[in-house]
């Protein structure tokens, strides 16, 4: 997690203009702290089924998630 906190933050140093950056970072920090509400929906998947299964579930998401990112987003490419 540290490595991608890192990552995230070197890529908003990178491409924001000075007079954004609060704005961006504003943003960043809003979605940081609403990552727990990701907690509810694994929670509840996990005492349905099984944890096991909702991590499977979350981490199929997320990699769904981040191609999709990844194929919309031609300055994402560049990083890579």
């Amino acid at each position: 997690d540290a490595g991608r906190q890192t990552l995230n933050q070197v890529m908003i140093m990178e491409e924001v203009d000075d007079e954004y950056r609060g704005r961006v970072m504003s943003i960043f920090m809003m979605i940081w702290g609403m990552m727990p509400l990701g907690v509810l929906p694994a929670g509840l998947l996990a005492e349905a089924v099984s944890g096991q299964f909702a991590v499977g579930v979350m981490a199929t998401l997320l990699i769904l998630v981040t191609f999709v990112l990844w194929a919309t987003q031609k300055q994402l490419r560049n990083h890579m």
